[in-house]
């Protein structure tokens, strides 16, 4: 494409066509900022402690878990800056555990789980589920169990990232997270505790349809248009 520019010297041709290629390359080559997936559960962090040792959620209200503190069993460590959730139990046969719900919502498809992990002297017991484990119960709306998920440990081991998909049920209400030594003894440490949904695929958006016009024809008939 030529254009003629009137200048004080008379006019001249002045080319764009070097310009346009330049500018269609930088809009393509320029990269597209992807939003991070969202963290469902931000107190999965165990760094906002209220004075009494109980979890607080990010609006600095107390967090709704059961057993959080449990003296000599639970309880949140703070160390250099860092934090996180710490199980102990020294007497063979018992348990040391918390618990917290988690509301599901209707258009949740799928979980995500990543945590890391850290066990030391861990002694499991008998049976195969007696270990050092994090249970995922899924339960429905009266909160009775429907399905499960778990990140078990058998065996010591130090900072070490775990995940896990949970794909949910249509009447899944809510997610039971258990931090559990079952009949295990020795220390499970749990940090960054994050859960990720994945979204129903009927519930994304979905491109619209074309329409198909007809023409219409003097005796009244009428076909679709190609």
């Amino acid at each position: 494409m030529n254009e003629i520019l009137v200048t004080p010297g008379g006019r001249r041709p002045v080319s764009f066509w070097p310009v346009l290629p330049v500018a269609i390359v930088s809009l393509l080559v320029t990269p597209v900022a992807k939003a991070a997936p969202e963290n469902l559960f931000p107190e999965g962090s165990f760094g906002n402690v209220g004075q009494d040792g109980k979890l607080l959620t990010k609006e600095g209200k107390p967090a709704e878990w059961w057993g959080l503190p449990t003296p000599g069993k639970v309880r949140i460590i703070t160390k250099d800056g860092a934090h996180w959730l710490r199980l102990t139990n020294e007497t063979p046969g018992q348990w040391a555990q918390c618990g917290r719900r988690l509301a599901v919502k209707p258009d949740w498809e799928s979980l995500t789980v990543r945590v890391r992990l850290r066990a030391e002297k861990i002694k499991v017991g008998k049976n195969p589920w007696e270990t050092a484990v994090i249970d995922f119960d899924i339960e429905d709306a009266a909160q009775q169990p429907v399905d499960k998920a778990k990140i078990s440990i058998i065996e010591d081991t130090d900072w070490k990232e775990f995940s896990t998909r949970i794909v949910l049920k249509a009447n899944a209400a809510y997610v039971h997270i258990l931090p559990r030594l079952l009949n295990t003894t020795g220390v499970l440490d749990i940090a960054d505790l994050r859960i990720f949904a994945e979204k129903l695929a009927w519930m994304r958006r979905k491109p619209m349809r074309r329409c198909r016009r007809r023409r219409r024809f003097a005796g009244g008939r009428s076909l679709p248009r190609p």
